[in-house]
């Protein structure tokens, strides 16, 4: 008996481990067959921002094209609120599977985990960096009501009457409140920060004369400028822009090192499958090689940026180390 109860343990175990074998064995080709057969049903696409900012001009335009590349309905699903942090938790929440994805800003990918002391989630611990999309740099502009036709002309005159002249933003924390405190900094002017809910507000303030001067995307600004009711100083990148040709660049405007672009970026809950970001990254780049794409992006001040997974994730990485001590400057701390 004592042999057989022996063999019978021995044959247990030999089950067992036969078992666990085949176990992994269907569940590597379960998640294989999963991503070969990614997507079989709707991608939902989350904006963390409310319609119309260039957020959500940039999760439309990639919305409809992987919707076209994989036969599939891609949707666009806004959740605004808390400079991004709402829709932020909610895919931070979701399944991780590819079927949930967000298109970030600077303000709601690094920022918010800068400044808010209690996020719900982990900005670099709970999501994927799948694609970056779009890059451009930010303009400086002010009202053109003001005495200042050049950006020396703007420090001197903000340098004269300290505390006179505000800077409005699209929320306190975020990348257009920041670039107002850098530029303080780096100025030596002293501005007072009026904050808004959104892009749009925020413009309409400028362009009223509540606000003198504002940091923000091109496309924000760029109708105002054509119209002549906002005044750009300076282009905040290393090159001029083809949009406005006569707008110089910071460094040659007298402000050297002041380079701020703004850049969009596809983000997956973190765990989704290697396979399954690859084959994102791959429709992201199909995507921007498109002519049309890339003409419709000039049109809102961008250019095309593709890279893949892991240089988007080392880029990203960079620019918490970038804002970080902007952030700590600012002594700007959110629950």
């Amino acid at each position: 008996m004592a042999a057989s109860d022996h063999s019978r343990r021995n044959a247990l175990r030999l089950s067992g481990r036969i078992v666990a074998a085949l176990a992994f064995s269907v569940a590597a080709d379960g998640q294989s067959f999963a991503a070969d057969s990614y997507p079989s049903g709707p991608i939902r696409v989350v904006v963390p921002f409310v319609p119309g900012g260039a957020v959500d001009l940039v999760g439309r335009l990639v919305a409809q094209y992987l919707g076209a590349a994989f036969g599939q309905e891609v949707f666009v699903d806004n959740r605004g609120g808390a400079g991004g942090s709402i829709g932020s938790a909610y895919v931070a929440r979701a399944a991780a599977n590819g079927y949930t994805l967000i298109v970030q800003s600077v303000s709601s990918a690094v920022i918010n985990g800068l400044v808010y002391k209690k996020l719900p989630y982990d900005l670099r611990h709970d999501f994927t960096p799948v694609a970056e999309i779009a890059q451009s740099p930010t303009l400086l502009v002010i009202n053109a009501k003001l005495p200042a036709t050049n950006l020396r002309e703007f420090i001197a005159l903000a340098k004269d009457n300290p505390g006179k002249f505000n800077f409005g933003s699209t929320g306190v924390g975020g990348s257009v409140h920041m670039a107002g405190v850098l530029f303080e900094a780096m100025t030596g002017t002293k501005l007072v920060h009026v904050p808004f809910r959104g892009a749009g507000p925020a413009v309409e303030a400028l362009v009223a004369g509540e606000t003198q001067m504002e940091v923000g995307s091109v496309i924000a600004f760029l109708p105002f400028v054509r119209s002549g009711q906002l005044r750009a100083l300076c282009v905040n990148g290393d090159e001029r822009i083809a949009l406005l040709r006569d707008v110089p660049t910071a460094a040659q405007a007298g402000l050297p090192r002041f380079v701020l672009p703004d850049w969009y970026g596809m983000f997956a809950p973190h765990g989704t499958p290697d396979d399954v970001v690859a084959r994102l990254q791959q429709a992201v780049a199909a995507m921007l090689a498109k002519p049309e794409v890339t003409q419709r992006l000039a049109g809102l001040g961008l250019s095309p940026v593709s890279k893949t997974p892991a240089e988007f994730a080392a880029y990203w990485n960079s620019e918490f180390d970038f804002w970080a001590p902007i952030v700590k400057a600012s002594g700007v701390s959110l629950d």
